[in-house]
């Protein structure tokens, strides 16, 4: 009789340590969870890639060796104020021409007026893209040049638009 009730006792330990583990991973997990959702979502990089293309880079980008695209990703992080402020005017169009599609006539002009100006941002990115490229021209050996222009002409898929 005695080793009857020592059984369940012993059993009914196991079970409360097991409760008590699953309470406190649940507790963390929300806290995890708390402490993110207060913290915010983490900054995140900026995506080289995007950038480049945003630059008009892309396809030379990627005919860079490895040191000259970390090169070129350095340079372009320095003078990245010099083509953020085009893409908040770009958001800004993006709302013009929104709402210029509504209007009630539709004015025509009004929409090629947005889009040039739109082209005048455009433009600036690319002239900030290919001043910084031919920055990282100028510094390349003569060998890394004439690699560089391998790779451009071979048509590897690296080097399409994407």
């Amino acid at each position: 009789m005695a080793d009857e009730t020592k059984a369940p006792v012993a059993k009914t330990r196991w079970v409360k340590y097991l409760l008590i583990l699953s309470l406190g991973l649940n507790l963390a997990v929300v806290g995890l969870v708390g402490g993110h959702i207060l913290r915010g979502a983490p900054d995140r990089p900026a995506r080289p890639d995007h950038e480049i293309g945003a630059l008009g880079l892309r396809l030379y980008y990627h005919a860079l060796d490895e040191d000259h695209r970390q090169a070129l990703n350095a340079a372009v992080k320095d003078r990245r104020g010099q083509f953020h402020a085009g893409r908040a005017a770009l958001q800004a169009h993006r709302l013009a021409l929104a709402e210029t599609l509504e209007a009630v006539p539709f004015d025509a002009s009004a929409v090629q007026q947005i889009l040039a100006q739109q082209g005048e941002y455009v433009r600036g990115n690319v002239k900030v893209g290919h001043d910084l490229l031919i920055e990282r021209i100028v510094a390349m050996s003569p060998e890394a040049r004439a690699a560089m222009a391998a790779r451009l002409k071979s048509g590897d898929k690296r080097n399409r638009m994407r």
